[in-house]
């Protein structure tokens, strides 16, 4: 097994097979000012969102519509008890007729790692110029720097902060405690 492998969400569906998915309707001041950026958030003011009618099918980990990595409160107490200052666990809530649902949080992951090893990684049209918001057009798969990412259960890249990876420490324990809605793509070349 790989050391690092890349978070995946395994998306639910409702009772007719289609994407379930919980909308929140954030300002998109702090979308840019604060998330992705491994920064502890101070002041937070808990998100409302929207999902469609019918029974909760949140798992453990998804997404939202919105791109929001969302975690349940059994994920935050493993995380709590094993790497407590991995993450920041931003309470949302959402619902609909039949239930509400508080125990979900957006996952702030606080370690942003310049991991990436540029010898071995790729980029569109081999162009290592940041785009304006400093991210870079990177090609699959990610390649890393083992010394540096296998210090972290969970991080992102600054390079392309939208992606997860975690440590298989971490993978181990998502795996042993059963948690829903996780799926790990180890194609994660380590160098």
């Amino acid at each position: 097994m790989s050391l690092i492998a890349m978070l995946v969400p395994d998306f639910p569906t409702d009772e007719k097979r289609y994407p379930w998915f919980i909308k929140f309707h954030p300002t998109s001041e702090w979308a840019a000012e604060h998330y992705c950026n491994g920064n502890w958030l101070f002041n937070w003011k808990p998100m409302i969102g929207e999902c469609p009618e019918g029974p909760d099918r949140s798992r453990d980990y998804m997404l939202s519509l919105n791109g929001f990595p969302l975690f349940s409160q059994k994920f935050r107490a493993i995380i709590e008890a094993k790497f407590p200052e991995s993450m920041q666990f931003l309470p949302v809530s959402y619902g609909s007729s039949m239930f509400q649902n508080h125990d979900t949080f957006i996952g702030q992951i606080l370690h942003s790692v310049s991991a990436l090893d540029r010898q071995h990684s790729k980029v569109d049209f081999d162009d290592w110029t940041p785009r304006d918001n400093g991210t870079y057009g990177l090609q699959y798969p990610f390649h890393l720097k083992r010394d540096i990412a296998s210090n972290y259960p969970i991080f992102r890249i600054p390079e392309d902060p939208v992606h997860i990876f975690v440590r298989q420490d971490l993978r181990e324990l998502i795996e042993q405690h059963k948690l829903t809605g996780f799926r790990f793509d180890f194609n994660v070349p380590l160098h």
